[in-house]
């Protein structure tokens, strides 16, 4: 299993190598590091998870409710970096704010008279609300990733619980998922 106290030791050491070069290549590099990091806590996680879930899958297949839990069990392994990431997130309403303030500045260019700097000043502006845009968009499909998971466990039918015992069976079986 990985050690993620030198894992995260390491990536201190990356962060900090950042913080003195505070160029393009840097920051490229430690985002891919945070999404292999992320690959290897989802993967972690299910195989510490792998037993437990194969004795939930059991108990859908024969029809046996979930104790509450298991259910917190299934959340988590679902959808639970949905949750936490949903939870943690403390930027939402400074992008809104951003977008908001993009969107003004947009409104008083004078894009009738267009000129050379008007235009770069325009793909300035385009370039930040598609970022900003783009934070926005990944917060709302987490919370609606969240929000589907929550109306499909309630009251169970078997059409459901079939989907759920494959989505847990596929989990285990996929590094990937």
């Amino acid at each position: 299993m990985a050690d993620f106290s030198q894992i995260i030791q390491k990536l201190n050491k990356d962060y900090a190598a950042l913080m003195q070069q505070d160029d393009g290549n840097a920051y490229s590099k430690l985002s891919t590091i945070f999404e292999e990091l992320d690959a290897l806590a989802r993967e972690t996680m299910q195989e510490m998870g792998k037993e437990e879930m194969k004795k939930i899958i059991q108990k859908l297949e024969k029809g046996t409710a979930l104790t509450q839990e298991e259910q917190e069990h299934v959340r988590l392994w679902i959808v639970g970096d949905a949750a936490y990431y949903a939870k943690m997130e403390n930027n939402v309403e400074d992008w809104k704010s951003e977008l908001e303030r993009l969107m003004h500045e947009l409104n008083s260019l004078k894009v009738h008279q267009l000129d050379v700097e008007t235009l770069c000043k325009l793909r300035g502006l385009f370039r930040d609300g598609a970022r900003v845009i783009a934070d926005l968009f990944f917060y709302a499909e987490q919370q609606a990733r969240l929000n589907r998971f929550n109306e499909s466990v309630q009251d169970i039918d078997e059409e459901e619980q079939g989907l759920l015992i494959g989505l847990l069976k596929q989990k285990i079986k996929s590094a990937d998922f």
